[in-house]
Order: structure tokens, then C-alpha cells, then sequence
């Protein structure tokens, strides 16, 4: 029996006690403190009447607490700026994440190779139209995380780059989760409804399948590959995708913010020659995810993702308008860039993206 229930049947017996030996005493009282009691119970009533009249109609239910700021997006109904919003239930957000290691992603990973996510997408799926936009989240977005140290132990809570939250996990299903937590807590709520994470090795397979991403070459690549020469437009073939993926170089300040808007260049090439293979072949899809499968983690049933590509692979084309950069302003530290994000235009864009004005 717990210590509460112990406590209620206690007060129970004593409450059952008082009341015999207090029949007891009434008994044996005077027609004087009988009197006098009387008359202390009239005081009461009449003190009682005059409390119901001056709170007549007030409400005896407690007041509802107001909303936490930091949470309004986990609601149904919004109220921002003078206006309501309710949650679009037809728009799912998933979660896509791009982990940088070397490993596949069929298992937990020891202390040390759990990798980060460099790839930080979340995903507007419109399942009513079949449409989908992307908000893009800069690796160095900045967030409050519990982070986790490497025998297990959580510390407290700290303000760092949203990438660590994977780290943090088991580098498998536990990082999922943990990322889809701490991106929930800096986006005010927010539910995300799936999750999946690739391991960025998986780029080249996908770019081979669909007989090579044609991209147009920003500045600053040709290091990671002579051939990529800026404003050039070529057809990615072999390594070339990854790298065109994946390379960054650290020395240079907002690396990863750049980085992030090359995976928009590739995504959207993508896009177009998986488009352009399935008008002529109805197995792409599977394809495509019976290749990649081992180097992905996702909650999302099979038939879910399936469906979920098929159908924006039948959608309109996708262009640089289905796609949204996380407000904010990038900041150079002496030690690591950070990304600050605008608390008031990142909630304008997720209302946007995932509410209806009511």
C-alpha cells in the first residue's frame, strides 16, 4: 500500500474516532454550552449568506493558467499577433536529418562514432495536395540541450548546436528521438509527427541511381575538387556527390550555413531526375529505398515513406520556393560560428508552414 493510501485510510479511522467521542460529549453536555453553540452556528450561517452574496455569480472553477511562450506552438489553437491559427492536421512534419559518419545506420554506435546531424531538414508534407516544403536548419542553429556524457550521465542543461543533440543519443534510434526532441523545444513545441536519418554515405548510391544530380558549382569548391569549377554546371558522378554533399571547410566563417544551401542545390536536382525516371519506370521509389535502406533510420512504416515519396514524386516540381531558411543572423565566435535564431520570425514561418488561419 503506498504512503498516500496509508495516510487517507489513517485519517480515515481518526475522522470515525472524533466523531463517536464527540457524539459522546454532545450527549453528556449542558442546555448551556448547547445554547452557546447554537449560537455560534447561527454567527456561522450568517457570515456563510453573506460570502454567497457578494460572490454571486463568480465562477468557482479555478482560472485556466495561462500559456507558456515557450510552448504555444505545442497547442491546437494559436493566438499570435492578433490573429488565430489553428494546427493543419493534413501537414505532417518529418523530421529528415543527414548524419555525418561512416557507418551504416542499422545499429547503436560506441561512444565516440554516434556522428553528428550535419543535415538538419524538416519536412512540411502536405498529404491532402501532395506537396512538400522544407525548412532548412543550420547545424549551428543555437538551442538550449540537455546533453549526455559518453558513460550515460546527463548534465545540465546547456546552450550549443542543435547537431550535438545526436550525438547525444545511442547514435540510432535514441539520437532520433533526441534530435526530434531538442528541434520540439526550440521550435515552441512544435510536434513532429516522423522522423528519418540518413547516413550521408547514402548520397552517392541515390545520386548513381538516378544516373548522376545535375547541379550548377557555387564559389569556394574547387578545393574539395578541381573539377568543380564555380558557376559551372555539371552532372555529379562517382564521390562527386558526396563531396559536393558533405565538404565544407571549417576555417572559413558560416561554412555550415553554406553547406546547407548546397544541399538544396542537390535536393532539388535530385528531385528532378527521380521525377523524370518515374514517368518511365513505376519501381523507382522502391528502388531508390531498397538501396538506401540500410543507411536509414526512420518511425515511419514502410507503406508511410513509400507513399510519402510517391507522392511528391507525382506532385509539381520542386524549386528554390518550397524552400525556407530558418530566420535568424549567423555569428562568428572565437571559437565556433553560431546561428541566433529570430524567435519572432521563426514563429510567423512556422505558422506558415504547419498552421491555418482559423
Amino acid at each position: 500500500m503506498s504512503r498516500y493510501r496509508k495516510g487517507r485510510r489513517r485519517a480515515a479511522l481518526l475522522g470515525i474516532t472524533a466523531g463517536c467521542v464527540g457524539a459522546a460529549v454532545f450527549l453528556g453536555v449542558s442546555v448551556k454550552l448547547y445554547r452557546e453553540r447554537k449560537d455560534t452556528e447561527a454567527m456561522i450561517e450568517s457570515r456563510h449568506a453573506a460570502w454567497e452574496q457578494n460572490t454571486a455569480g463568480e465562477s468557482s472553477d479555478p482560472p485556466e493558467a495561462a500559456p507558456d511562450p515557450e510552448k504555444m506552438l505545442s497547442e491546437a489553437a494559436v493566438s499570435w499577433n492578433g490573429k488565430e491559427y489553428r494546427r493543419n492536421t493534413y501537414i505532417k512534419a518529418v523530421l529528415c536529418m543527414g548524419v555525418d559518419r561512416e557507418n551504416t545506420m542499422t545499429g547503436g554506435e560506441e561512444p565516440g562514432q554516434r556522428g553528428q546531424a550535419d543535415g538538419i531538414f524538416l519536412a512540411a508534407w502536405d498529404t491532402a495536395r501532395n506537396g512538400l516544403k522544407i525548412l532548412m536548419i543550420t547545424r549551428d542553429a543555437m538551442t538550449y540541450l540537455t546533453p549526455v556524457s559518453w558513460d550515460g550521465t546527463v548534465r545540465d542543461e546547456e546552450y550549443d548546436h542543435i547537431t550535438l543533440a545526436f550525438s547525444y543519443g545511442d547514435g540510432y534510434v535514441k539520437s532520433c528521438e533526441n534530435m526530434v526532441r531538442e528541434v520540439e523545444e526550440m521550435f515552441k513545441g512544435l510536434h513532429v509527427d516522423h522522423y528519418m536519418a540518413t547516413d550521408l554515405s547514402a548520397v552517392g548510391i541515390l545520386n548513381e541511381a538516378v544516373g548522376g544530380v545535375t547541379v550548377t558549382i557555387p564559389a569556394g569548391l574547387s578545393a574539395a575538387d578541381p573539377r568543380f569549377q564555380e558557376g559551372s554546371r555539371i552532372t555529379l558522378k562517382g564521390d562527386q556527390a558526396e563531396e559536393f554533399v558533405r565538404y565544407r571547410d571549417t576555417k572559413e566563417d558560416h561554412s555550415a550555413l553554406y553547406r546547407t544551401l548546397r544541399s538544396q542545390e542537390f535536393i532539388t536536382g535530385f528531385f528532378d531526375a527521380a521525377q523524370k525516371m518515374a514517368e518511365t519506370d513505376s519501381q523507382t521509389v522502391p528502388r531508390l529505398f531498397e538501396l538506401t535502406e540500410e543507411y536509414m533510420i526512420t518511425d515511419m512504416a514502410k507503406d508511410q515513406y513509400m507513399g510519402m515519396a510517391a507522392d511528391i514524386l507525382a506532385s509539381e516540381d520542386l524549386t528554390s520556393d518550397h524552400f525556407y531558411v530558418l530566420p535568424g543572423r549567423a555569428v562568428v565566435t572565437e571559437t565556433y560560428d553560431e546561428y541566433h535564431v529570430d524567435e519572432d520570425a521563426m514563429t510567423e514561418l512556422l505558422l506558415e508552414l504547419f498552421y491555418r488561419e482559423a
